[in-house]
């Protein structure tokens, strides 16, 4: 369970971070003026927090595992939708999805992870998760992750 807790962590954080960075550039090259970008942005940032009111009983009532598998769904609906077009509202939406994903992923996934360790571990195991969080960030490996993240 440690391993499925760090890589749901990691890839929601990572996958997040590189279909986030690009849609402002994306956005530009579809000739969206800033003030059309922004909200996108907004409510992007507004649907990555928003959930963690929720997250908690949902993992109370539900387990951790289903929320990790929630989270996965609206991962792979942001990304399916983000190769359909380059409409506002795709943008907008899969920007929504992808919110909801990091949450459920990165909040599910650390949530799994504290379940996994002895408390002698704990430093070890987290530092661990931490790490591997880092090495997978879009900016480590923004010229492997980017290309395969672009709206069409």
């Amino acid at each position: 369970n440690a391993k499925l807790a760090t890589t749901c962590a990691a890839l929601g954080f990572a996958l997040m971070s590189a279909l986030m960075a690009v849609t402002p550039l994306q956005m530009l090259a579809s000739n969206f003026s800033f003030s059309q970008i922004t909200p996108v942005i907004q409510w992007h940032i507004f649907a990555m927090y928003l959930p963690s009111f929720f997250t908690g009983r949902w993992i109370e009532k539900w387990g951790v595992k289903s929320l990790l598998l929630a989270g996965s769904c609206c991962l792979m609906i942001a990304n399916l939708l983000a190769q359909i077009s380059s409409e506002h509202i795709i943008f907008f939406t899969v920007l929504l999805f992808l919110g909801v994903a990091w949450n459920f992923l990165y909040t599910g996934g650390t949530s799994l992870l504290t379940g996994t360790y002895n408390e002698n571990e704990k430093e070890k195991v987290q530092g661990f998760n931490d790490f591997f969080v880092f090495l997978l960030s879009p900016w480590r490996f923004r010229d492997v992750i980017q290309p395969h993240f672009q709206y069409r």
